[in-house]
């Protein structure tokens, strides 16, 4: 396809582009508001099932406190063999341990509590009177009431129907007592104002005319506006309220939502107009580019078949084939690369030179081809250098050098340079910034302690020094670039240091083959498709028996 043709093609493609974008955009905007009511009820059903579930946690928790103080005194005034003149004392204290509490009555069945009581029944009754707790003896009536008749048929605790108390309304809480041998014995009462149990029930602060109504188990109205809305022009949000049998209800009335729909409504057809607008300046505003854009595609052909050029280069330079890494009988070494780019800025090096493996890793700071630069420029300074030293030290400072005098882009280099005998398995090191190597023996992987350095390319007149370890037998050294721990998925999240040790902590067995495919897999799973934001590289020499 000549020039002319591929300009044409592109021409044509854009506009077409546009064309369909815009009326994407049209057709979008018409289904977005054809689905707003939809999504506008769904946010009340949201905002009002929140409500509802913070408000009846308050409640049943102020239920529960009730509860736990009446049947704990119960429980404990049914165990009694005798009677003890402290009765009022407890219906007392109950009151003035529990604010919400305002009346409290403990009733004995007809002669079956204690022989000393001879009439007919024996009840005490205590009562919150302003800043005062008042007491009395309740007369026989108690017998008959439909609360008491209740709890000695079911002897199981209840909460009663809301009544009316002084004008304000109130419910029960009634608790059978049963002594040890089973036998009904009498009922302890508490009376408290719904008030207590209802002050955080509110309507949907963003709907102004919602409103929230707790009717009792037989359909009273505990609280609640006095005239409700139409059932067809509201939403209704039920929850029940735990064993006490009431329902809370929350009633959003449709013209809240549908005035919220109507500003909706304007709203995105304002950002519609505005929009169909900027399209049509976008679409000027693209004619006009594609001019400059023709011009460019020419440029950017010729560069990419340089870029293309040089990173084969750059292959060229690193041992990419398996076959091509140093191979002896004790020796286990392979490496693991993959880019983020066409032009790497990871490096690695290797070769045996009198029964001594020369090893180096790299990660140049940048991209692109200053850093391919960079990179190639270090391998052939490590080469070079290694020729004539065996002080890792040594071969570091004369790449340091190499790099300062020769990088007019002030590239630096994190960079770690071996040495390892494979006569007794002595090895020295040099790092310049790089992660610690980690050593796997046969059960367990440690890091290779390496001195704070300055990354290669930094300082010309620093002096690296060298370190040595020993390696065992069956041993391997296993060294990465930052690519690896940060290696990123959809969400952003890090492969990091937990995974790597993880991994190693169950690999420290295989060969480096096996552990370098087993690592690859870890951070491609993680990744799920995800592009590399850094080159990544691994490196595993297994020192293996004579």
């Amino acid at each position: 396809m000549s020039t002319n043709e591929i300009k044409q093609s592109i021409n044509k493609r854009d506009i077409r582009l546009i064309c369909i974008a815009a009326l994407l955009m049209v057709i979008a905007t018409t289904i977005q508001y054809l689905f707003m009511r939809d999504s506008m009820f769904s946010e009340a059903k949201l905002r009002a099932q929140s409500e509802l579930t913070i408000a009846s946690q308050k409640i049943e928790t102020a239920v529960t406190n009730v509860e736990s103080t009446v049947n704990t005194m119960a429980y404990s005034i049914s165990q009694r063999e005798k009677r003890n003149d402290d009765l009022y004392d407890i219906a007392t204290k109950i009151i003035k341990n529990n604010p919400d509490i305002g009346h409290c009555t403990i009733a004995f069945a007809e002669r079956m509590f204690w022989p000393e009581i001879t009439d007919v029944g024996y009840a005490v009754h205590c009562y919150r009177e302003g800043d005062q707790i008042r007491r009395e003896r309740l007369t026989d009536d108690y017998l008959e009431e439909s609360w008491y008749r209740k709890a000695e048929s079911k002897l199981k605790a209840f909460w009663d129907e809301p009544f009316l108390e002084k004008e304000k309304l109130a419910t029960r809480y009634v608790c059978p007592m049963v002594n040890k041998n089973g036998i009904f014995i009498g009922v302890m009462t508490v009376n408290v104002p719904t008030d207590a149990l209802t002050k955080e029930i509110k309507g949907l602060p963003e709907y102004p005319h919602s409103y929230a109504k707790l009717i009792s188990e037989k359909g009273h109205k505990i609280i609640g506006p006095n005239e409700y809305v139409k059932e067809d022009q509201a939403l209704h949000f039920t929850n029940p309220i735990g064993k006490v049998g009431w329902n809370l209800t929350v009633v959003c009335p449709d013209s809240d939502i549908n005035r919220n729909i109507e500003t909706s409504k304007i709203i995105v057809l304002a950002m519609q107009l505005l929009s169909i607008i900027l399209l049509f300046f976008i679409v000027i505003k693209s004619l006009i580019n594609l001019r400059k854009l023709n011009k460019t595609v020419a440029e950017k052909t010729r560069m990419g078949d340089e870029l293309t050029t040089a990173s084969q280069v750059q292959k060229s330079m690193i041992l990419t084939k398996p076959e091509s890494l140093p191979s002896r009988k004790n020796l286990d070494i392979q490496v693991k690369m993959l880019n983020a780019s066409e032009m790497t800025g990871d490096f690695y090096d290797s070769f045996i030179n009198d029964n001594l493996l020369y090893f180096c890793i790299g990660d140049v700071a940048g991209k692109g081809a200053p850093a391919a630069l960079t990179m190639a420029m270090t391998i052939s300074a490590f080469r070079t250098s290694a020729r004539h030293s065996e002080d890792p030290g040594s071969l570091m400072n004369d790449i340091n050098h190499s790099l300062c005098r020769k990088n007019e882009e002030t590239t630096t280099v994190k960079l770690f340079c071996g040495i390892l005998n494979l006569s007794d398995g002595e090895l020295r090191y040099c790092n310049a910034g790089m992660h610690e190597p980690i050593l796997l023996t046969e059960n367990d992987f440690t890091e290779i302690e390496v001195a704070d350095n300055p990354r290669a390319g930094i300082n010309a007149n620093f002096e690296f020094k060298e370190q040595k370890t020993q390696i065992a037998e069956d041993s391997t050294i296993f060294l990465y670039t930052d690519g690896l721990t940060e290696a990123e998925n959809k969400k952003g999240t890090e492969w990091g240091i937990k995974h790597l040790t993880a991994q190693l902590s169950s690999t420290t067995r295989m060969n480096s083959e096996e552990l370098l495919e087993r690592i690859t897999e870890s951070v491609t799973k993680h990744a799920k498709g995800t592009a590399l934001s850094d080159d990544l590289t691994m490196m595993a020499i297994k020192f293996l028996t004579k």
